[in-house]
């Protein structure tokens, strides 16, 4: 018996889909760093690209190779629909520029900004200070993407962190009633044995 309600409280309080998607999404953000670590030793060891440019190529290139892998695996059951495929060429178009915007422009700029700090001033070595710099842009990263980017379609940031538990007993609807629909909706049920008289 403790051991169930232990489970269910557990449950509540963390969905098991977000724990699932978390678990997705570090999965993919770990080969997106061997992406990117690949990409910084090939432009600045072999092709001796500036270190802050091939920072830069290096973020992206492994932003790009996570948003495809996100959209395709930590958040298919948002994006993989049955709407036609140029709706659904458009949308992703779309959230790819949501995904620059937020987790591509927090890790190339916190990147490039740790970077010049810790090789540039500290003269720390680049590929140790490209890890460091990594986890440090890497937190938020996983919240924004769940809020905005792959948000169901209609959903905003403040829907999803407060989204009340709506049942049918607490619907009410106002029918002959001069008042505005959201006014009727958010109006809380009325008790038993009384008439609505606004409506009359």
């Amino acid at each position: 018996m403790t051991m169930r309600m232990t489970t269910s409280s557990f449950e509540n309080n963390v969905p098991l889909s977000t724990l699932v998607r978390w678990c997705k999404f570090n999965l993919v953000g770990g080969i997106g760093i061997a992406v990117q670590f690949f990409a910084l030793f090939l432009l600045k060891s072999v092709l001796h690209f500036n270190y802050l440019a091939a920072t830069a190529i290096a973020v992206e290139t492994a932003v790009v190779h996570n948003f495809v892998w996100h959209e395709q695996f930590t958040w298919a059951d948002r994006t993989k629909s049955g709407r036609t495929k140029s709706n659904r060429v458009r949308q992703s178009l779309e959230r790819l520029l949501r995904f620059n915007l937020t987790n591509g422009a927090v890790s190339i700029l916190g990147n490039l900004a740790l970077m010049k700090v810790m090789v540039g001033q500290l003269q720390m070595n680049y590929l140790l200070a490209n890890a460091i710099a990594i986890t440090l842009c890497s937190l938020a990263n996983f919240l924004v993407s769940e809020t905005w980017v792959f948000a169901r379609e209609g959903d905003t940031f403040a829907d999803v962190q407060c989204r009340p538990a709506v049942t049918r007993s607490s619907a009410q609807p106002c029918r002959n009633s001069s008042r505005p629909a959201a006014a009727c909706r958010l109006r809380p049920p009325a008790p038993a044995g009384r008439h609505d008289r606004s409506a009359e």
